[in-house]
């Protein structure tokens, strides 16, 4: 039983670290298409940098209510809703033929990723010991830095081969898989556990 658990524990992670390597992701994905993008939409390398930005509009402030959400819901319902949100900017950002439809499809990948490090984070500390949250947390992390970095050189064969539109439509299908999978295996935690656990993961988010 204990084994089963600690497994189910490191599956829990798993899907968490996975949920911030999408999200760094698809936070650098447009300089991959740099070139596609600006014939797309017909714009200048200015008004593609403020295109580009509009995941930060979102992301930035989403910060500062993400961690009560993330104590008072969860991490199952809302990484779930993350990712559904992440998936949803997606697929409007490539099917999107408008400067404003793409920009706000941008703005919703933005709040969805809002949630990856915070999610993470409060996965660490409500099914592991507190002892390896720190050790967890930085490989996590790590781990998720890296789809910044699959984003800037790789990603730019298959928009080569595939068009730009394609492999964001991907990306939107792999954002509503994740949701699929976070919400079917994270499971809820029980109470007592959460509170428990709210003042680590909260202290240390603020530190």
């Amino acid at each position: 039983m204990q084994k089963r658990a600690i497994a189910r524990s490191w599956l829990i992670w798993s899907l968490a670290v996975l949920f911030l390597f999408y999200e760094f992701f698809i936070r650098v994905f447009p300089t991959a298409m740099v070139a596609e993008l600006m014939s797309a939409f017909k714009v200048n390398a200015g008004r593609l940098g403020l295109l580009s930005a509009f995941y930060f509009y979102s992301y930035a402030p989403m910060q500062i209510p993400v961690g009560l959400l993330m104590d008072r819901f969860g991490a199952r319902k809302l990484l779930t809703f993350a990712s559904l949100i992440c998936a949803i900017g997606a697929f409007a950002f490539s099917f999107s033929f408008d400067f404003s439809i793409a920009a706000v499809g941008r703005f919703l990948m933005g709040v969805g990723s809002a949630f990856g490090f915070a999610g993470m984070v409060y996965v660490c500390s409500h099914f592991f010991p507190q002892k390896k949250m720190a050790m967890l947390v930085g490989i996590g992390n790590s781990i998720g830095m890296l789809g910044a970095v699959g984003a800037e050189g790789p990603l730019s064969l298959f928009v080569g081969r595939f068009g730009w539109r394609i492999i964001v439509q991907f990306f939107g299908c792999i954002g509503l898989i994740i949701a699929f999978f976070i919400f079917l295996f994270i499971q809820r935690e029980k109470q007592e556990d959460k509170n428990k656990q709210v003042k680590i993961a909260t202290k240390y988010l603020i530190s």
